[in-house]
């Protein structure tokens, strides 16, 4: 006798619980009689951690049965003649317990040994256990999950057996027994493939119902000899019609497990066949690796659903060739609806060798619901939902789908230098309505927006939903956004989704949409940019915008918003936080409204903004916190006062005695935008020289608020100057109420911090009596908005000294540049001015040319006075008007460039004189050096000479500058292309060569023709511009002595 140990956790390779019993495993005749004996087995034996120990176990064949999770596994042993042994020991393999179906093969193993043992049996007993074997086992190998109910009904058919053999006469020969084992071997095998599947307590009846219909039309018989051949024929039909009688389940029905072909991974052939039969309803791809040597057509599974086993599914994506447009696909023409795919990853594996391959790509369908689908490695989009127009397709894009629960590890990987997208994390496009993108990580987006929103001709995609998603986005060659609609993109919720990085703006979105509790970082723009009307952004977190300024943009630095709303009506903006993190980071606004070119102002306004907040040192002090808020007057925008942190002092700063200044007279109307040949830019690119700005809507007040200038000092107001309100004296004509009312105006309308006093008396003869009239002015303002109002006048000319002190800035010189060098008359600084500051005192002076320029400058630096203004504008006398105004443009390029030389006390302003100032165009030429030359060139040799459009200069240094005006062939603005480079060769050497990449910006050189070889005949030096313009360039080229 043996003793058994039952080591279950060793051979399940898991903790197990149940009871486990033990028999022998054959039967044998009983002494003197022709019964049978059966082996009883052990009473069952609980397991103790895994374990059941059974003593005095006959050596040879065993049976071992264990119950365990509702269900009977059985074990055939040989038990060795040894003292104790593991049951571990006794397997083959255990580490793999035994199948379902090999517990019934078992148990009709064990049948079959009781039919050959019993040789007194009569033949019909023995057929009953064939027909039982066969149809229990033919039907319970093809249930999946047949569990203890299939275990019950073998029992019970093995039991209805034993008991017909027990109960027989002793007829039955040996060779009847061996013929029997045969034919249920072969029958058993046949069964197994024909057999549909069916439930246990089907099985059980159809054996049960077979066993009793034979015994009553073949009841045992004692004795005598038997037909071989009929037995055999009546087992076969026996089997045969129960087989056919087991219906197949419901319930079942209709779910196929595909495997790739025997030999091979390449699963996509076998998910294709599977797609194509009407038969199968859910098609499952087990757990393990696989190729897709095609691609899979989705398209043909309308009704179906295919499931992985999460990312244990490993799909990858591996074709002959890369010509194929995606791995997954729906064609327009599919028609394709109620589609599930579920619970697998793909790796696309793409290589910089390799075309930019989709993942999947569905085309006019609905009701398509991806859940729990992992993509890596993506060269183009991850996921596309598209519709697409064609003949004979009715184009509906993608409807009432889903993209859930699933990652992106990669998308976009192919970088373009077309400021193209490769690819989307997930892209939905065109018509398409009511797709919902939620709960799913996204990161390694590069080339393309993380979940987008894009449209064409056909439409754009409505209704989208994009919640509670996580996008990284990584490093590209073109800028994009985690989350991205483009303006077509209507009605569209992005909610609670985590953008920690962007090469944009974080959220860009469409009209009448809803953008609320997202949080979002480190955006190379805005944080969220709004397009349309309708729209509310609310709750959103958003940080660190601008980066751009840090790297495309050095050189042309924009102004970023957290929030930035193009063209809205009636949005709402609230309750959204700014913070700055990082110095590589710029918000000049909390929020931004801008007008975009082909917008008129009557289709904005009504917006509600509230409640917005920044960290304090966020937004930039100098800038407004909301900018050109209420741009349509009769819609005016509603918000509360909100502002960085603490409330913003801007109180005007008084003038330093030891700076100088520049600004224009600026009575013009406020530009709305800055474009590029704006006259508030040139002010506002020289912000850091204005000592004041001169506000005039309507060379006053005028009867109205005008919204462009209550924009203008909202941006102006951080630079804490004075601003002025505009207002004409008339030479004291009006009354003084009419001007404090006007001042009152200015100062209710536009905020202003002082008061410009145009046609002021010089206080000179006789209109010394005028000058209380001023002096009132002055004490009433002073008294009602204290004393850091500023009262500036302007006589045009010296003054006595109670004019000065009726003021704090005076105009003192308001004419052109003959009489500011020529002022015998009338001295530009009288000695009295000499013992006040020069900050007290400002001089404007037009009909300046380049050969006054140096005298222009020396004599403000000799005059006691701090601001000046020089132009070139011209006035030739008598009244103002639109041809003859002195203020209405901005000065040339170099005009700006001496006068800021000159505030920064730079030893060369005034110092050049000009000795050629003409026209000159410019061939295409994008060289470097450029090779085309202008059709001026210079000639070594004395003096200047332009005869034959030639320009000699002589032995010592010059000054070349070039500035672009226009291009003749097509008028483009000068906004568009620069002047690149400016080089000077005579022969093959190069003299000197000075490059730009500024747009619109005079560029300058300085030659030394005393490094000139002189030789005879004077050989020429050509001076070569190169432009980045596509026609030829208008330039002004200038040379001046230095």
């Amino acid at each position: 006798m043996a003793n058994i140990i039952c080591d279950f956790q060793t051979v399940l390779g898991r903790a197990v619980e149940g009871t486990v019993s033990v028999a022998a495993s054959g039967a044998t005749p009983a002494f003197g009689t022709t019964r049978i004996l059966v082996p009883e087995a052990s009473d069952p034996k609980p397991l103790v951690n895994g374990k059941a120990e059974f003593t005095g176990v006959t050596p040879g064949e065993a049976t071992i049965r264990l119950f365990a999770a509702g269900r009977y596994f059985t074990f055939r042993v040989m038990v060795p003649a040894v003292e104790t042994v593991n049951l571990s020991d006794l397997l083959e393999n255990p580490s793999a317990p035994p199948s379902e179906l090999d517990g019934v093969r078992d148990a009709i193993r064990q049948v079959k040994e009781q039919a050959t043992a019993a040789t007194q049996a009569v033949s019909g007993a023995t057929q009953v256990v064939t027909e039982i074997s066969n149809a229990g086992d033919a039907a319970l190998s093809k249930i999946s999950g047949a569990g203890s109910a299939a275990e019950t009904a073998v029992t019970s058919a093995k039991e209805t057996a034993l008991s017909a053999i027990q109960s027989a006469s002793d007829g039955l020969k040996g060779e009847l027994a061996t013929q029997l084992t045969q034919t249920l071997d072969q029958k058993l095998t046949e069964a197994l493939k024909a057999i549909p599947q069916a439930s246990p307590e089907e099985a059980k009846k159809a054996a049960e119902k077979a066993a009793e219909e034979w015994l009553k039309a073949n009841p045992p018989q004692g004795g005598g000899a038997v037909d071989q051949n009929a037995v055999t024929t009546a087992v076969n039909a026996a089997v045969e019609a129960a087989v056919k009688k087991i219906p197949a389940p419901t319930g079942v029905e209709g779910v196929f497990i595909v495997k790739p072909a025997a030999g091979t991974n390449k699963i996509a052939a076998a998910i294709n066949a599977a797609i194509a039969d009407p038969a199968a309803k859910t098609i499952e791809i087990p757990a393990g690796e696989y190729e897709l040597e095609t691609t899979v057509l989705i398209g043909k599974a309308s009704g179906k659903t295919i499931r992985g086993q999460g990312e244990s599914t490993i799909l990858k994506w591996a074709p002959p060739t890369d010509t194929a447009p995606a791995a997954f696909l729906v064609g327009s023409g599919d028609g394709t609806k109620n589609l599930q795919i579920e619970d697998l990853l793909v790796k696309m594996e793409w290589t910089e060798a390799k075309k930019p391959q989709h993942c999947f790509q569905i085309t006019n369908a609905s009701n398509v619901h991806l859940k729990g689908v992992a993509v890596e490695q993506c060269g183009g989009s991850a996921f596309i939902m598209q519709g697409y127009e064609a003949v004979g397709v009715p184009v509906m894009g993608v409807t009432s789908s889903s993209i859930r629960q699933c990652r992106v590890d990669g998308a976009g990987l192919k970088q373009t230098d077309n400021n193209q997208a490769s690819g989307y994390g997930v892209l939905v496009k065109d018509n398409s309505f009511g797709v919902s993108v939620e709960n799913n990580y996204l990161r390694n987006v590069a080339c393309g927006m993380g979940i987008a929103g894009t449209g064409k001709d056909i439409g754009s995609p409505t209704y989208l939903k994009i919640s509670n998603n996580t996008v990284e986005m990584s490093d590209s060659s073109v800028g994009f956004e985690p989350i991205g609609l483009t303006i077509g993109c209507h009605n569209a919720v992005i909610t609670n989704n985590s953008l920690p990085v962007s090469k944009d703006n974080g959220i860009s979105v469409g009209a009448y949409s809803l953008v609320a509790n997202n949080m979002i970082g480190k955006a190379w723009n805005h944080g969220v940019a709004c397009s349309g009307p309708g729209t509310i952004i609310t709750g959103n977190h958003i940080q660190d915008v601008g980066g751009e300024n840090f790297t495309r943009l050095k050189e042309r630095p924009a102004d970023w918003a957290a929030v930035a709303i193009y063209n809205p009506n009636s949005c709402v903006v609230s309750n959204n936080y700014y913070r700055k993190t990082i110095d590589e980071s710029y918000a000049a606004h909390m929020v931004k409204i801008h007008l975009e070119e082909g917008h008129q102002r009557s289709e904005v306004g009504n917006n509600s903004i509230t409640g917005n907040k920044a960290a304090p040192g966020s937004i930039d002090p100098k800038k407004a916190f909301i900018q050109n808020l209420n741009l349509n007057p009769n819609a005016p925008d509603y918000t509360d006062a909100v502002t960085v942190g603490p409330k913003e002092d801007y109180t005007p700063l008084p003038l330093d005695a030891a700076s100088r200044y520049w600004v224009p007279v600026t009575y013009w109307w406020a530009d709305q935008d800055f474009a590029t040949n704006s006259k508030w830019k040139t002010v506002f690119d020289h912000i850091d020289k204005a000592p004041f700005f001169i506000i005039n809507p309507r060379s006053g007040v005028g009867d109205k608020q005008e919204h462009d200038f209550v924009s203008l000092v909202n941006k102006l107001r951080p630079y804490r100057k004075p601003m002025l309100g505009y207002v004409r004296t008339i030479k004291a004509t009006v009354k003084v109420e009419s001007v404090l009312a006007d001042i009152d105006k200015y100062v209710q309308w536009y905020g202003v911090t002082g008061v410009f006093l145009d046609e002021m008396v010089n206080g000179w003869g006789t209109s010394k009596n005028l000058v209380p009239f001023y002096q009132r002015i002055y004490k009433t303002v002073k008294a009602k908005y204290g004393e850091s109002f500023v009262v500036m006048g302007n006589p045009g000319t010296n003054t006595t000294e109670d004019v000065l002190n009726a003021t704090d800035i005076l105009m003192s010189f308001e004419k052109d540049a003959e009489k500011y060098l020529n002022d015998t008359e009338a001295p530009v600084t009288p000695d009295v001015y000499r013992k006040y500051p020069p900050t007290r005192f400002y001089h404007a002076i037009h009909n300046a040319t380049q050969d006054q320029m140096r005298a222009i400058l020396k004599k403000a630096s000799e005059s006691n006075v701090a601001s000046i203004y020089v132009t070139d504008d011209t006035f030739s006398g008598g009244a103002e008007d639109a041809n003859n105004n002195p203020w209405d443009s901005i000065p040339n390029e170099w005009v700006i460039d001496e006068s800021i030389k000159w505030t920064n006390r730079s030893r060369s302003a005034g110092m050049a004189k000009a000795i050629f100032r003409g026209p000159a165009t410019v061939s295409t030429d994008k060289t470097t050096p450029p090779t085309t030359p202008v059709e001026l060139t210079l000639v070594q040799g004395g003096g200047v000479n332009l005869e034959s459009g030639k320009l000699q200069l002589g032995t010592g240094r010059y000054r070349i500058t070039v500035t672009p005006q226009y291009t003749p062939e097509t008028t483009q603005g000068i906004d568009n292309f620069t002047v690149t480079n400016i080089t000077v060769t005579k022969g093959d050497a190069l003299l000197g060569n000075e490059t730009s990449t500024v747009y619109m910006k005079a560029v300058s050189l300085d030659v030394d023709t005393t490094m000139w070889t002189a030789k005879s005949g004077h050989p020429e030096a050509a001076i070569r511009v190169g432009t980045n313009a596509t026609s030829k360039v208008q330039t002004l080229v200038t040379v001046e002595e230095l």
